[in-house]
Parts: C-alpha cells; sequence; structure tokens
C-alpha cells in the first residue's frame, strides 16, 4: 500500500489514535441524484435511521424552546421511533413534528427542496452524506460539536450552525433560520458553493495521482 485516505478527519484521528497510521482526507461527494431548490418553507428537516446515535431526541426536545411557528419534519425508521414519538408527546410539541416514516427518493429530494434547513447532528458520525445532500440542495445544516464528520464540513455562521448538544442552543438557532429567511438562503447557497468541488471526478483523479 503507497497511500491510505480516510473520508473524514474524525476516521482520519481515528487512525491516528488507534493504530499511529496516517491518512490523507478525501471527501466523497453524495449519492448522484437530481438535487434542486424549490423554495425555503417554515420547516426543519431531517432524515436518518431512528437509532439513539443519530440523536433526533436533540430536535424534538429543542422544538420546545423554539418560539416561532417552525415545524420539525423527520424522515426515516428505526428502533427509537416510538420513543421519540412518545417523547414529542411528553413535550407538547407532537402537534409541531411531522414523522413521515421511510420515504423514497423522489419524496427526499422534494423535503430537501423545500425545508428551510437541514438538522443533522450524530454523535460521532464517520462522515454522513446529510450534509452535502443539504448543501446539494442549498439548504443550510444545524449540526453539534461532537457529530464528527458533519461539523467538518459546516462553516460556522456561513453555511450553517455548529453548536452544543444543547436544546436551547439550538431553538435559538432555529428561530434564527425561521425569522430569517434571507438568512438561510445565503447559508444554503454558501453551503453549495463551499461543497461544489466535492465531487467523483476530482476524488478519482487524486486516487490515481497517489
Amino acid at each position: 500500500m503507497k497511500k491510505l485516505y480516510a473520508q473524514s478527519k474524525t476516521i482520519a484521528q481515528r487512525l491516528r489514535d488507534w493504530g499511529d497510521v496516517e491518512a490523507e482526507v478525501l471527501y466523497p461527494p453524495p449519492p448522484e441524484r437530481p438535487y434542486r431548490t424549490k423554495s425555503y418553507e417554515n420547516f426543519v428537516f431531517a432524515v436518518s435511521r431512528l437509532h439513539p446515535l443519530k440523536r433526533l431526541d436533540l430536535l424534538v426536545k429543542a422544538m420546545k424552546y423554539v418560539k416561532t411557528d417552525l415545524r420539525a419534519v423527520i424522515a426515516g425508521t428505526g428502533e427509537e421511533e416510538e420513543t421519540l414519538k412518545a417523547l414529542a408527546g411528553e413535550l407538547g410539541v407532537a402537534d409541531r413534528i411531522d414523522f413521515v416514516g421511510w420515504v423514497d427518493d423522489e419524496t427526499l429530494l422534494d423535503y430537501y427542496a423545500r425545508c428551510r434547513g437541514v438538522f443533522f447532528a450524530p454523535f460521532m458520525e464517520d462522515y454522513g452524506f446529510v450534509t452535502l445532500e443539504a448543501f446539494r440542495s442549498k439548504k443550510p445544516v444545524l449540526t453539534c460539536m461532537d457529530a464528527g464528520g458533519p461539523a467538518e464540513l459546516v462553516s460556522v455562521g456561513r453555511s450553517g450552525y455548529v453548536l452544543l448538544p444543547e436544546p436551547m442552543q439550538l431553538a435559538l438557532q432555529l428561530d434564527q433560520w425561521s425569522s430569517n429567511r434571507e438568512l438561510a438562503i445565503r447559508m444554503g447557497e454558501s453551503g453549495e458553493a463551499d461543497t461544489r468541488g466535492v465531487r467523483w471526478d476530482a476524488c478519482v483523479d487524486v486516487l490515481l495521482s497517489g
């Protein structure tokens, strides 16, 4: 082996910590899909397997503190689905969160195309394509400092927010998007511009040159 590549700084750090192995970071692009931007409706979108490590409970808890009329749409299925729904009921936000279950690619792209922004704050994710899918759709991303790969891709204050995993802090920034549509548009456009160079042809060029 002449060279080793890792798909995020998070993975590269693990290689150093656990095996004293150096790797160059090479971000791969998201799945090739017809991403588009249709509107900036007043809802935040989250898509993931509903598992504790994906921390959708942070979004549910944040909605308790959201002061604007922002809604949340959560797509995906998993072992935590009923727990999350029960939590929404306990916090009194069940009427503001739509759990839409599994969605096909076209429906997924439509949610990306219409949302105000995307919430994606898993715990120490290897990489996570959701961030780049949001940026391809010109939507800003809200993530957390300990999210791993997603936190590497978001430019704070430019293409989204990288916060402590604290519901009240998350709610403050969600309200920023809700009350300032132009801010969300600017951030989404910046995210798309910042990651436009993350393409398969560029990745292949790097791999072949190594």
